[in-house]
């Protein structure tokens, strides 16, 4: 199961695929990161900062993760009538509960 941050709750979407995509760069440091957040007037720790980097980094070296979590910021977009229509338009009601919950 995937841990929660404070900043996955502090970002927006946009804000957070553009962190993403930093922290995705292998010559990102800790303090750029930190330094990223800190210009666009988020209160995050150095700490939270690298816990935050840490399980990043865990994620994206496990496909199946990686995957998971990328179907997790898809539902989450949908509403939940659009989620019950893909569902059962594309025979997944039994399925999709076991894929979200691993």
């Amino acid at each position: 199961m995937s841990r929660h941050f404070r900043i996955d709750d502090v970002l927006n979407d946009d804000e957070l695929r553009e962190f993403e995509q930093l922290a995705a760069e292998r010559a990102t440091t800790l303090d750029a990161l930190h330094v990223w957040l800190r210009s666009r007037g988020k209160k995050i720790s150095r700490g939270a900062t690298y816990n935050w980097r840490r399980e990043f980094r865990r994620r994206a070296a496990d496909p199946i993760r990686r995957m998971r979590a990328e179907l997790h910021l898809w539902v989450d977009r949908l509403s939940d009538e659009q989620l019950a229509e893909a569902c059962a338009t594309r025979g997944l009601n039994g399925h999709f509960a076991a894929v979200i919950q691993g």
